[in-house]
């Protein structure tokens, strides 16, 4: 399942958060689209392959509000194997930062395993500086 709300046509789906069916419909500009049930703005991508959820962000900047939903959603399914896709992703404050830790523990607390795919240039510096690159697993 893919969930996107700039994808160029509308079509049924299930919001990631929440569960309920949807339907995004296209938008001139394209821009986000909250869910018409819990009303979380739908700002990432969510591939559910069985064995492993693939979550990539659409925005330029992560907000340590979004990364809450996803702690919270992604740790729910036992073994699950998690891929952050920062490809789009330039900035990241401190605070998410932290919040990609707490997503890393959640995850490793139900047996699975987190993996950040793609980060940006500047992220990967951010990573370095910090010392992130020790904690996370990043693929480039």
């Amino acid at each position: 399942m893919v969930i996107s709300s700039r994808t160029p046509e509308g079509r049924p789906n299930r919001c990631p958060v929440c569960g309920s069916a949807i339907t995004i419909e296209p938008s001139e500009p394209a821009g986000d689209a909250p869910c018409p049930h819990c009303g979380h703005l739908l700002w990432f991508t969510w591939d559910d392959t069985g064995d492993i959820i693939v979550i990539k962000p659409t925005c330029a900047i992560l907000r340590s509000e979004d990364l809450d939903t996803l702690t919270d959603r992604a740790s729910e399914k036992p073994g699950v194997q998690l891929v952050l896709d920062l490809g789009d992703v330039q900035y990241l404050s401190s605070t998410a930062l932290g919040k990609l830790i707490n997503l890393k523990k959640k995850v490793m607390g139900v047996g699975g395993r987190l993996r950040i795919e793609n980060p940006h240039s500047d992220l990967l510096e951010v990573f370095r500086i910090t010392r992130f690159d020790q904690v996370f697993d990043i693929g480039r």
